[in-house]
């Protein structure tokens, strides 16, 4: 008990600068106050006729030790405890002197000076100054009573004189050491928390220093808080004191950190949830050849935004991996499109060597570029190769930016396209060429020619023609991509109905035009057959059904697709020309627009359509083939394109005239016998 009493009344020994400067403060106003008390004590002195003079000479007599205490010691502590004797010495002149009917209200000075005594701050200066009280009015009260009272006091009214002086005393301890230790002992706390954050803060610099990912945080304004991961210096550079977050990130990519302010100020206008307006932030940004992944923490309280904590993640490693088994499944895709139809895919890789080279081409005009690029795009994704496809989508977007593709791009699509190419060659080898495909129907139609005795030269023809490519392989392959793309937008289950009548075509004369109608089932199935439950409500058949079909009539060849969707919505399509300042005041104006570069009803362009360049490319091939293209569309309802283009029957088609499709084969005679 009497330990801890110690402890309380006894201040720590270290001094701090907080305290230091009271402390001199206080002692400059005290030695002042001190000063300020010899002319009242003497104005006292002077109306009691006790001896002003005298009075004067012992007061500043008293003072001297105050004045050589301040300007002699060190420690402010020792100062105030001799300021405290002082002041109480100064009260027993003021007794002595003012004796009179007065002199007991003079004791009140004691009482006043003691509570004074707390703004120290220091329990023992409470103490002494009590202590000096309590010495002087037992010395003078033993020597000289009448220096302490006006009159024959007693005992008992001198010992309840003390024990008002001891209850006050105790009061102004408390006062004084719970004045300690809010406020000037504050210091000490306030020293040891700095301290302890300053461990935190080395603790934190050590793990930011240590972490693989970078870590840094941002206010409002975008500036860049000190503490952040050291590997970020790896990656971006240093960073300069108070730069923004954005002109940081602009060390590695400029047009990401624009898109970085932009998307920061959509997040400071509160129009979109925090939550949303952070997603619509870049998430990705290539530096060096390393991909970094960026992720967003908002900083603030009650939904408040003042800041956001920013995590940027290496990558690349994982993107490597996740490259490669695309790649693997790329290859395991081909693989079986190979098993089902190897010279289907053959074509693709032909068709798509060629629209390769036109990109890569420096001849190439915008447009070409443009339009081989879109077709490259819509072969690969409806052939199984996604990751080019997705290569091409964002070349498209590149050049939907600058207008133009940059050398590296192009080479990085020729370098990508080209090591796809060795590695299914190396697989597969090349396409064997010199085969001939004869359906049961055309051997049919053969064998009973020979058998009937047809003309010779008729036959020799109908053989000839067996050279070309048979038109029902190309539709089924298209019927294949457009049943794989409705899965993949959510539509599937589309019936897809073929009619190649019989025709033939040159493969590789006519292989532009297959590779160009893809554009086609995109858009039938991108834009026109609509989703499962928006064709319910609107009173349909759950699933779309798509018509593919060919023909010769009157010296033309024509494909015709219909399907069974929303049709073309020409009002759209005469606002989007009337935009562009194109002509839209006939239907035959809108068809026109509707096949013109850049062109789409679409807000945004997906992996398959949109970018209004599919249906400009397939006139394109159309116009090069001397044909046309021709659009019926009820909204609501269908459309129906045709694509009609002049052919030459010895070059382009067989189709013999000579027996009835009905005729069955007969199995017991070979052609080859009956033309020998």
């Amino acid at each position: 008990m009497f330990k801890r009493l110690l402890q309380y009344l006894v201040l720590p020994s270290q001094v701090t600068r907080f305290e230091r400067d009271y402390l001199a403060r206080m002692n400059r106003i005290a030695l002042l106050f001190l000063f300020a008390q010899v002319p009242p004590l003497v104005a006292v002195a002077a109306l009691s006729g006790t001896g002003a003079l005298k009075a004067a000479g012992l007061a500043l007599l008293t003072l001297v030790g105050p004045v050589a205490a301040y300007l002699g010691f060190r420690n402010p502590r020792s100062v105030t405890r001799v300021f405290a004797v002082a002041g109480m010495c100064l009260g027993g002149l003021l007794v002595h002197f003012g004796q009179g009917p007065m002199q007991i209200e003079m004791h009140f000075y004691f009482f006043v000076l003691l509570a004074l005594l707390a703004v120290f701050a220091d329990p023992m200066v409470i103490l002494i100054g009590a202590a000096t009280v309590a010495l002087h009015h037992v010395t003078l009260f033993a020597l000289l009573p009448r220096s302490v009272f006006n009159y024959d006091a007693s005992l008992w009214a001198v010992a309840v004189h003390a024990l008002f002086l001891v209850l006050e005393s105790v009061g102004a301890c408390f006062v004084a050491r719970s004045f300690f230790d809010s406020m000037i002992g504050l210091e000490r706390n306030v020293g040891d928390r700095t301290q302890q954050l300053a461990q935190r803060s080395d603790e934190l610099r050590l793990m930011l220093d240590t972490i693989e990912q970078g870590v840094l945080t941002f206010d409002r304004a975008g500036r860049v808080a000190p503490e952040r991961s050291a590997v970020l210096a790896t990656w971006l550079g240093p960073c300069a004191p108070g730069a923004s977050v954005w002109a940081y990130l602009a060390r590695g990519d400029a047009r990401l950190a624009a898109r970085f302010e932009f998307g920061w100020q959509a997040v400071l206008d509160d129009v979109l949830p925090v939550e949303l307006a952070l997603d619509q932030m870049p998430q990705r940004m290539v530096v060096d050849g390393r991909v970094l992944e960026l992720a967003y923490r908002p900083i603030g309280a009650s939904g408040a935004v003042d800041g956001a904590l920013l995590l940027v993640s290496d990558i690349t490693s994982r993107v490597e991996r996740e490259r490669y088994e695309e790649e693997n499944a790329e290859i395991i895709s081909v693989c079986e499109r190979i098993l089902f139809d190897r010279a289907g895919f053959v074509e693709f890789l032909s068709d798509a060597d060629a629209l390769v080279r036109t990109v890569a081409a420096p001849a190439s005009t915008s447009d070409e570029r443009r339009r081989a690029l879109h077709t490259l795009k819509g072969n690969c994704g409806l052939s199984g190769l996604p990751v080019m496809a997705r290569n091409c989508h964002a070349l498209e977007d590149a050049i939907a930016e600058a207008d133009e593709l940059c050398p590296a791009q192009v080479e990085n699509l020729v370098t990508r396209w080209r090591s796809l190419h060795e590695k299914i060659i190396r697989l597969f080898g090349e396409e064997r060429r010199g085969r001939i495909e004869l359906s049961e129907l055309e051997h049919a139609r053969l064998t009973r020619a020979v058998v009937d005795g047809a003309p010779r030269a008729e036959i020799v023809r109908a053989l000839e023609g067996l050279k070309l490519e048979p038109v029902d392989a190309r539709l089924a392959r298209l019927a294949d991509k457009a049943r794989v793309l409705a899965d993949r937008l959510g539509k599937g289950g589309v019936t897809v109905r073929v009619e190649s009548n019989s025709v033939r075509l040159a493969r590789a004369d006519w292989a532009p035009l297959w590779s160009a109608l893809v554009h086609t089932i995109s858009n039938a199935l991108d834009h026109g057959i609509e989703a499962p439950d928006e064709r319910v409500a609107a009173g349909k058949a759950p699933t779309g059904a798509l018509d593919l079909s060919t023909a010769i009539e009157a010296g033309d060849f024509v494909f015709e697709l219909r399907d069974d969707g929303r049709g073309v919505d020409w009002e759209r399509v005469r606002a989007r020309a009337l935009t562009r300042g194109l002509p839209a005041a006939s239907h035959e104006d809108l068809v026109e627009a509707l096949f013109s570069n850049g062109l789409s009803t679409r807000d945004e362009a997906s992996q398959y359509s949109g970018r209004g360049i599919g249906m400009g490319a397939l006139r394109a091939v159309c116009e090069d083939f001397g044909g046309a293209l021709r659009v019926e569309s009820e909204r609501g309802r269908s459309t129906r394109i045709e694509v009609r283009i002049p052919y030459a029957p010895a070059a382009a088609s067989c189709r013999p005239t000579f027996v009835s499709a009905s005729v069955a084969p007969r199995n017991d005679v070979s052609l080859l016998s009956a033309i020998a």
